[in-house]
């Protein structure tokens, strides 16, 4: 018996598939300028790297100089920011210019907002679907349907997509990363796909502070699986980036620090700080409290790495594989110095997880997904809007959903059979 032979469309209407989706795309962004950013200029996190990028590329100014932050801090608030705005920093590594130089290209910053934030959401759905491979998960039509709207109406991601966040395409990033990596329908690893993931890791760098904690877990877990390709397209892609950046630039690394150093005088304090002082009434205990939990939260993480990085086997450690990198993803938000609702979209990764295992119970677990999808979009943006003060975001709106996230890891941590192998919870399937 001869086996199904996958179905191909013939290269024409390939080609043509992809030029209609471009002239798609190239409509909605046109779309897109003419009814939203040419009348209302934002996304002032994507600004600050814009204008940093384009006055480097087209005037050769330093993205952190003095200079170029009274430009930004001009253009946007109209003079010199005070001591309660923000000022509007590059802050971030110099190779980021590198990654947003297509946009910072186009002289009118309405095109630019209006070609970058048509990309997020692009990137967004692109993350989800991603992820939804990554699981193994093909939720049924309307079940599908709704998480795609709530991969854009999730709180996180809208407010990335609003303000132009990076952290969005990081996500995206990472999870492209994982999929080439644990690719479900590979047969054998392969080095072009595990060097590429290590590329696409270097990439990533561009927000440590949501990497710190995934990127060496990721070239942990490859180094004890024999995956070298992924360390060396890691190391060779840094490499090169921070080479670049220095031959560009060679003082770049000690300005952006300098940067970085100013950057808790204006965004929220981490979200053990907000809830040690701000949610529960600790007083002078919150600073050990809070310290106490971070400790615990990492050596806990640090158990559970351990836990599937001295499996024998990969295949046969799957399950628990997803579950620590979820994991990992929630205590990076926990336990940093600081963070920002714009970083949470990563819960998407877990989250994906824990509703596929919900939709497997039968009769009502598709419909108990659909609920916890509504759920999860309408409570963020309620908070959202209950603590609004003025036109700021307060900052109890950093403490519920990671605490929930960490909640329902916990509860659906994949169990061990009797020989110590990690197995799935045991459903049919969606």
């Amino acid at each position: 018996m001869t086996g199904s032979r996958r179905f191909r469309f013939p290269r024409w209407q390939a080609n043509l598939g992809v030029l209609v989706a471009l002239a798609l795309v190239v409509a909605y962004t046109w779309a897109f300028r003419e009814q939203f950013t040419s009348q209302v200029p934002g996304a002032n996190d994507f600004f600050s790297r814009w204008a940093g990028a384009r006055l480097y590329l087209t005037r050769g100014w330093d993205p952190y100089g003095e200079q170029t932050s009274l430009w930004i801090q001009n253009a946007i608030w109209g003079h010199p920011a005070g001591p309660d705005e923000d000022p509007s920093l590059f802050a971030y590594p110099f190779y980021t210019v590198f990654l947003v130089a297509p946009y910072a290209l186009l002289a009118d910053y309405s095109w630019a907002q209006a070609a970058w934030q048509v990309t997020l959401q692009g990137v967004a759905l692109a993350a989800l679907i991603l992820t939804l491979a990554y699981h193994r998960w093909r939720p049924r039509l309307l079940l599908l349907g709704a998480l795609l709207f709530w991969m854009i109406g999730f709180y996180p991601t809208a407010r990335s997509i609003i303000l132009g966040q990076i952290g969005l395409l990081v996500f995206a990033l990472t999870v492209w990363a994982l999929w080439l990596v644990v690719r479900p329908d590979a047969t054998a690893p392969s080095p072009v796909r595990d060097r590429l993931a290590g590329v696409l890791l270097a990439l990533t760098t561009v927000k440590p502070q949501m990497q710190f904690l995934i990127i060496p877990f990721i070239l942990l877990w490859a180094l004890r699986q024999r995956r070298w390709q992924v360390v060396v397209g890691f190391g060779l892609a840094l490499a090169a980036l921070l080479a670049l950046s220095f031959a560009l630039l060679p003082d770049w690394v000690g300005e952006w620090l300098a940067q970085v150093r100013l950057y808790p005088s204006y965004t929220p304090p981490a979200v053990l700080y907000i809830l040690t002082r701000e949610v529960l009434p600790l007083g002078a205990a919150s600073g050990s409290v809070e310290r106490g939990l971070d400790v615990i939260l990492v050596l806990y993480l640090l158990v559970e790495w351990w836990g599937v990085l001295s499996a024998r086997d990969a295949q046969e450690n799957e399950a628990r594989l997803a579950w620590v990198v979820g994991l990992t993803l929630v205590v990076t938000h926990l336990v940093a110095p600081r963070t920002a609702t714009t970083h949470f979209v990563v819960f998407v990764f877990p989250l994906v997880a824990v509703l596929r295992d919900l939709s497997r119970h039968k009769p009502w677990g598709g419909w108990a997904a659909f609920a916890l999808v509504l759920i999860l979009t309408a409570g963020m943006w309620w908070l959202f809007l209950a603590t609004l003060e003025g036109a700021q975001e307060h900052n109890l709106v950093h403490v519920p959903l990671p605490l929930l996230v960490l909640l329902l890891l916990l509860l659906t941590r994949p169990r061990d059979d009797p020989g110590g192998h990690p197995v799935e919870p045991s459903a049919s399937p969606a």
